[in-house]
Formats: C-alpha cells, structure tokens, sequence
C-alpha cells in the first residue's frame, strides 16, 4: 500500500508504519537541483555529520534512505504525518535513523540520525509533526506530581522524565557493545552527555523550592536512573582503556563534525530545524565535558585529559560566536529551552529574538 491514502492508516494502531512509495531520489528545493540536494544531505550527516558508525558512500547513504523510508517494520518503525506539506515522516526507535519523504510522488526530503529521541518530541510538541503521544512510554502530558508556576522548573522535571525513561537503555546498549567488542563512540558520548545533562538537572531542582510530591517525583526519576549510572561507573573499572579511547573518538568527531558545519553555515545551514539540530549537538558536547570535569573532581578517569577537549571547543566557538546571530535573525529563531549550563552562551543569545 502506498501514496497519500496510505498515511493516514488505521486509528487503532496509529504509528504502525503502511506508506511505501519512495522512489529514491531527493527532492529539488528552490536553489538546488536532486542532485545537488541530495549530495549535501550526504556531506553534512554522513561526511561531516559522521552520524552512522562507518563510513558509508553516497550510492549506500541514498540506498539506506530508500529502506528506511519504505520499511514497514511496526515493530521498530513508527510514522507520522508533517503537517507542514502531508510528508511522511518515519523513525526508527531502534536504529535512531529518520526520514521524511513526500507522499504525493516519493521524493526524499531527508534522511539522517537526529541525537535522541527528543528530537522527535520536539517536533510534536511543537504540532509539526502528528500525533502528541509517539509511544508507550514517552508521553508528553505533565505529571501532576511536577506542575509549577515556575517555568525553569517545569522544564528542568521534564528533561529529567525524558532522560529516566532513555539513559537505561541507552546504557544497555552501550554495555553490549563493549561486551561484543562491538563500542560506538557516538553512543558512548551520548550516554555519557546525558548523565552530564541528569547530574544538572537534579542539581539545578535541589537548589529550588519544591513541593513534596515534586521531591518523590524527582527521587523516582532519580532511581530509574541508577542502572544506568551504575553500567558507567562498571565500564570505569573494568574498561577503562576501552572507555576513554571511546570517549576520545566520539569527542573528536563532534567537534570536528561541527567545526566544519560553522565554518560553512551558510551553505550547509538551510532551515530552522537543521539550525536548531547543529545546536542540540554543541550542547551533547558540552554536556559531555562537563560530566567528565565532575568526574576529574571525584578522582575518577584520571588518565583522560579533559582541558584537550575544552580547548578544542573554545576554539570551534569562536566559529559559532561569528554566525550565531546572524542565523537566529534568518530563521527568527527563538530559543524554547528554559534554562542551561551558563557556558551554553547561545541559549542565552537566540532567548528573545524571534
């Protein structure tokens, strides 16, 4: 089954995946052609992006695309619908790839690995993309328990839920991969940025005043979490050679990948979303570094020379300084996020200027 009808699927199992009509070529924007279109899709997620674990050709990335965007795996894929123009957008849970294919004649949009699984939230939160519930498990209504008057603190508990729900088994995957000899530096550097992200949450809602059932919920939040912590501290003991080579890998990339990103924004740059994702990467790497100075304060990965990455990302900075401003006014971009590490000077930057 495929074409629009096939989109709108059974409203008893709404994300289960029906629509398979991509032909395989990328669509034509107004400044480029297919092919054009389909080569810098190419550069920035697989090239400099560096967004799946081996390099892939250009022939493989668009072969990948089709797949994806034809898979009708309701186990692992979930679909949607953008509102915008009545794409197909799908998701593989599993694999982290994504997609959106025009349904009215097959042509791709993009393909790409957005860093979790809250890229997706966002998008339908913000009714870009439908339904608001994805799936078990993620959904976006507050709890009672953790509704405030005070925004910071709404937010704060929301990323928190979002990270309980994700770092277990992002953990699990991690463990798996250093037991099959099998490590993925980029899922390293996400589990190790999102227990730096967990860490600033729970000590930005300790310093508040929070109501009791705010206290038992953040608590509950926090013991979700513990496995997850505890695989970490694990691969520290007993892995650490492996563990730190995976972090400088992963670490290099992100800050390579997004050097070159900077210094070519405004050809590589085209949309809010993408602006917004370049973004969300600088803050995984941020994120990462600081979990890895509390870990040095603790005495603990000693042999992993942390001031090397901070240098690097103070100098790929000053890229991002040069054309922050000029690219929020583009897109009239105005920053969601309520509240973040101080050193995270762009979510200060882009706060009031839609």
């Amino acid at each position: 089954m495929s074409g629009p009808d096939a989109v709108s699927g059974n409203s008893d199992d709404r994300f289960a995946p029906r629509w398979t009509g991509c032909i395989g070529v990328f669509n034509e924007t107004g400044e480029l052609n297919s092919r054009e279109n389909e080569e810098l899709h190419y550069r920035k997620h697989v090239v400099l992006g560096r967004e799946w674990e081996r390099d892939l050709s250009l022939s493989e990335y668009r072969d990948q695309a089709i797949e994806h965007l034809n898979s009708v795996d309701g186990e692992n894929v979930i679909e949607l619908c953008q509102a915008e123009d009545l794409a197909v957008v799908k998701y593989n849970i599993s694999s982290g790839d994504l997609g959106i294919v025009r349904a009215d004649d097959g042509a791709i949009k993009t393909y790409f690995r957005p860093k979790d699984f809250q890229y997706v939230l966002r998008k339908v939160n913000a009714g870009a993309w439908d339904e608001p519930a994805i799936a078990d498990g993620f959904e976006t209504a507050p709890d009672a328990r953790t509704v405030s008057d005070d925004p910071d603190v709404g937010y704060l508990f929301t990323r928190l839920e979002l990270l309980a729900a994700t770092l277990p088994s992002v953990a699990h995957e991690v463990v798996l991969g250093f037991a099959d000899r099998a490590i993925h530096s980029d899922d390293v550097l996400s589990m190790l940025a999102r227990l730096g992200e967990y860490r600033f949450c729970v000590f930005e809602l300790q310093r508040r005043v929070l109501t009791e059932a705010q206290n038992d919920a953040m608590f509950r939040y926090r013991k979700q979490v513990v496995w997850a912590v505890a695989s970490f501290e694990a691969l520290e003991r007993y892995r650490s050679r492996e563990l730190i080579e995976a972090i400088v890998a992963g670490l290099e990339s992100k800050i390579a990948a997004l050097q070159g990103l900077w210094v070519e924004s405004s050809a590589l740059i085209r949309n809010v979303d993408e602006f917004e994702s370049a973004l969300d990467d600088r803050q995984l790497v941020g994120y990462a570094i600081l979990e890895l100075r509390v870990l040095r304060i603790h005495r603990r990965l000693l042999d992993f020379v942390v001031e090397r990455y901070e240098r690097q990302l103070l100098k790929n900075d000053i890229y991002l300084r040069s054309i922050i401003y000029q690219l929020t006014v583009r897109f009239r971009y105005e920053e969601q996020q309520r509240v973040a590490p101080e050193e995270f000077f762009w979510r200060r930057m882009t706060k009031n200027v839609g």
